[in-house]
């Protein structure tokens, strides 16, 4: 049974690459391994969420940064559809994640409806130097005199 087609699995070259840098990190705790040296910590999804009175500029718990405070930006461009598009940087004690947000949203729009919006990891600083990754996020505007959002991140379905 084991040695059925749909039980064997071939990594590519990058997906090898990705397991041996993975395999690097099984003994660490807080980006140090075993012998004490620091290696980054790269982040392949975001989950979490941040919020905020002003657009983007918030703060929450968003794994793997853990406490985080949020500043960004996301502008809506257009009627049918409405685009978005904007940046987002999560910055938490060993250092920051940078992420672009993707968006679009179809058919009437009522006030404070969710935005479906893709991420894209472009960056990181400190402990997340060299981050990449991507998923999905959802804005949820707040509907009240004081404004306000809540943005979440969410593990991609495998």
């Amino acid at each position: 049974m084991g040695n059925r087609l749909e039980d064997r699995l071939v990594l590519s070259h990058s997906a090898i690459h990705q397991a041996a840098h993975v395999g690097l990190h099984l003994g660490a705790q807080a980006g140090h391994d075993q012998s004490g040296s620091v290696h980054p910590v790269v982040a392949n999804s975001l989950s979490g969420s941040v919020e905020g009175r002003d657009p983007l500029n918030g703060s929450g718990t968003v794994s793997p940064l853990g406490a985080v405070t949020s500043t960004g930006t996301l502008k809506a461009h257009g009627v049918e559809p409405v685009t978005y598009t904007g940046t987002v940087t999560l910055t938490g004690k060993t250092g920051s994640i940078t992420a672009s947000l993707f968006g679009r949203l179809f058919g009437p729009q009522h006030p404070g409806e969710p935005v479906n919006l893709i991420y894209k990891i472009t960056g990181g600083a400190g402990a997340f130097k060299g981050a990449s990754g991507s998923g999905r996020a959802v804005l949820r505007p707040f509907v009240s005199a004081t404004g306000g959002f809540e943005l979440t991140f969410e593990s991609p379905v495998v």
